[in-house]
């Protein structure tokens, strides 16, 4: 609703999450010989309000206030012998809920009709996933344990940016940013093979175990920019760049301070261009790099950098319908997602291709 200068916001959400997994696993050489059933529930339940105060024409203030409920229920790991049907695990973990508050508070100034600054604070939090919380699951010989007593994840951060319409056909922004990460979740090392390990289990020569944990801080400080350039009325220019240097801060484990957080790269740069010819046609293109990773949290493996390609060719055949192939990793391009302690390394989707189609009455 609109009073004066305020436009003024409320909403309020629900989401339910169920899962389960149904797994065989402990292979001997011939055959898996384990069963694994695990699995939990989620309720998530919010309400929200925001205002925008413009108190003159160059100035909007933005406050919003968040209030959620949380609920962890029906947590189990069960595990059984696949030949003779006995149980070897049945654990049943205790429903747990919670409730968050998080604000935020920004303000945007226009100092002249090209130049805009803004600026913001806020909070906000993450419930572990079921996945992170109850399955566990093993790449290689490196094995990776839930946690289902994890916390949820709260940050803290700013950021403070400028935009600027240089000219009437390129737009130039610029933002810097702090983030404060409370209680990250993480897959952290404890152990070494060969060795039997509680929990985890023997961890074969060459292996770890990295359970899931809560690092206590992690601080994420960083930039973004981007340009737009509208080089004529058919055919525009787009790029952005990202840094972020995720450092963990304070852990219970003294060696993870000052080390990098785990997948995720410093570096990301995109470029986009479009052409529509007509109303009919638009052909478009992006290309995008990311720097190389950290695949674990000692900073021992690096997953090699990357560049993709994607592409859409899209035609509106009426002002109801379109028809469009999207090609993604256009150039088959292999990328690192993962890598284990004895070699084995995970890649990413190769070259997809779509086609979509499209009506709106």
């Amino acid at each position: 609703m609109t009073a004066g200068k305020h436009e003024m916001t409320a909403g309020s959400d629900v989401r339910w999450v169920e899962g389960e997994t149904n797994e065989a696993y402990l292979w001997n050489g011939t055959e898996f010989t384990r069963l694994r059933n695990a699995g939990g529930g989620q309720l998530f339940a919010g309400i929200f309000g925001e205002d925008d105060w413009s108190p003159n024409d160059y100035l909007t203030i933005i406050g919003g206030l968040r209030y959620d409920h949380w609920e962890l229920f029906n947590g189990f790991r069960k595990a059984s012998d696949r030949a003779t049907g006995a149980v070897t695990l049945d654990s049943q973990f205790p429903d747990r809920s919670g409730d968050e508050i998080n604000a935020r508070i920004g303000a945007r100034a226009r100092l002249k009709n090209e130049v805009t600054l803004r600026g913001a604070f806020y909070s906000g939090f993450r419930v572990p996933t079921l996945n992170e919380l109850y399955r566990p699951f093993r790449v290689g010989n490196d094995v990776t344990e839930a946690n289902a007593e994890l916390r949820p994840e709260h940050s803290l951060g700013g950021e403070a940016g400028i935009d600027w319409q240089a000219t009437a056909s390129l737009r130039l922004s610029g933002t810097l940013f702090l983030n404060y990460l409370h209680d990250a979740v993480g897959n952290i090392t404890i152990g070494q093979g060969p060795g039997t390990f509680s929990p985890g289990g023997f961890i074969p020569a060459g292996g770890v175990l990295r359970p899931r944990q809560n690092i206590d801080l992690v601080v994420a400080p960083g930039l973004s920019a981007s340009a737009s350039w509208q080089l004529s009325c058919t055919l525009s220019l787009t790029g952005s760049y990202l840094f972020t240097h995720p450092t963990v801060e304070r852990a219970a484990d003294p060696l993870l301070e000052g080390k990098l957080l785990a997948q995720t790269p410093q570096h990301v740069f995109t470029g986009g261009i479009k052409w529509a010819p007509n109303q009919q046609w638009t052909l478009s293109a992006q290309i995008r790099y990311n720097d190389q990773q950290f695949e674990d949290d000692q900073n021992s493996r690096v997953l090699a950098p990357f560049t993709t390609v994607d592409a859409a060719v899209i035609y509106n055949f009426s002002s109801h319908g379109s028809a469009a192939i999207r090609v993604e990793n256009l150039f088959d391009q292999e990328i690192e997602t993962g890598k284990s302690a004895d070699g084995l390394v995970s890649i990413g989707a190769p070259r997809l291709v779509s086609l979509e189609l499209r009506w709106q009455l």
